[in-house]
């Protein structure tokens, strides 16, 4: 299905390939033939209208990452509306996931969003989304809305990250509340980029809007703020997802034509790979001599909270009990968790967690 679906690359591209160390010289292109999918780790997807530029940045890059295995499979064929675009955007990433290939997407707008969300109606887990913007209106941005009030849903958690609150309408900021979603405005990332971690962590997809960087590291954005991520606390956010051992998919939206703009996007595709390669499983148990295990009763609360940290990695987990089944959610978290609960405060994102379980 897939081949049927992609249009292959501009041919103008292929020039790019014939530079030694460059990130086009050492991927599968779809150029004259659909490439060959065995053995691929990573794939770039691109819709037609957002694609072109990033990739002539990003092909020109130099290749560092080893032994991995990445194509490019060219563009989303143009469908007869907005409608059957993202239908088909969807279908081609619900088949990568279930062949086990992570994929990146050079989205255009706002509503690509809905179509990685569908994506996963059929995953057997329930769904974790992570998303990077500066900020929205339920009454307004309808992908965000859709995939909240979407029935029957899937989703467990929508992160978001870098919001700006002079973008975030009180009542939009309430809805998120109900549905005790966690929501980490930018003033909170600045200076504690690593707290992002756990939420990309635990996430299956994650979408970066470019209208969450500042105008000055990203111009020609729709929104134009004076105030945003700077471009290197974005590119520590897509390592980080790159990093994430479940994240399957890596959408980029709202990218501006502007060459420094498509400079930058094409970097953070390129950090994403990084951690990429860098990605390795681990799961706490408490039998495994690799994980200490600490044991936190809170004693205004109640509860007795379970943290796991990892000596691989140095990171951090904390056990969720199910209120109706004999079972527990293990769930990322961060250092400054483990503190709360040493100073007999319920950690937020275990309380977050726990409500969403109800």
């Amino acid at each position: 299905m897939l081949s049927s679906c992609l249009q292959p690359l501009d041919p103008a591209l292929a020039s790019y390939a014939a530079t030694p160390h460059s990130v086009a010289a050492s991927m599968r292109l779809h150029l004259h033939g659909f490439p060959d999918l065995n053995g691929v780790q990573l794939a770039l997807v691109g819709l037609p209208t957002a694609a072109s530029g990033i990739r002539e940045q990003l092909f020109g890059l130099n290749w560092r990452f080893g032994n991995l295995v990445m194509a490019d499979l060219g563009n989303l064929k143009p469908a007869t509306d907005r409608k059957a675009t993202l239908q088909g955007l969807s279908e081609v990433l619900a088949e990568l996931h279930e062949k086990g290939i992570t994929c990146i997407v050079l989205g255009d707008e706002e509503d690509t969003l809905w179509a990685q969300y569908m994506a996963y109606r059929h995953a057997l887990a329930p769904l974790s989304m992570a998303m990077v913007l500066a900020g929205f209106d339920l009454q307004n941005d309808r992908s965000i809305h859709r995939i909240l009030e979407h029935q029957p849903s899937h989703l467990f958690n929508l992160n978001l990250m870098a919001t700006q609150a002079c973008y975030m309408p009180q009542p939009t900021v309430d809805q998120l509340e109900r549905g005790h979603h966690e929501h980490h405005r930018l003033g909170e990332l600045r200076g504690r980029m690593e707290e992002a971690e756990p939420m990309l962590r635990s996430a299956l997809s994650f979408a970066f809007s470019m209208e969450a960087l500042r105008a000055s590291d990203a111009p020609g954005t729709m929104l134009a703020s004076p105030n945003g991520l700077y471009a290197e606390e974005a590119a520590t956010l897509a390592r980080y997802a790159g990093l994430a051992p479940s994240l399957h998919s890596f959408l980029l939206h709202a990218c501006p034509k502007q060459s420094l703009s498509t400079l930058l996007a094409a970097q953070l595709i390129w950090y994403f790979t990084e951690g990429f390669t860098q990605r390795y499983h681990e799961w706490p148990n408490q039998e495994d001599p690799e994980f200490i295990v600490y044991r936190i009763t809170l004693r205004t609360a109640g509860y007795e909270i379970a943290f796991y940290r990892s000596k691989r990695s140095n990171r951090w987990w904390m056990d969720v009990p199910h209120p109706y089944e004999a079972q527990n959610l293990l769930l990322g978290c961060s250092y400054s968790d483990y503190q709360s609960a040493c100073n007999d405060e319920l950690p937020e994102r275990w309380w977050r967690a726990y409500q969403r379980l109800l």
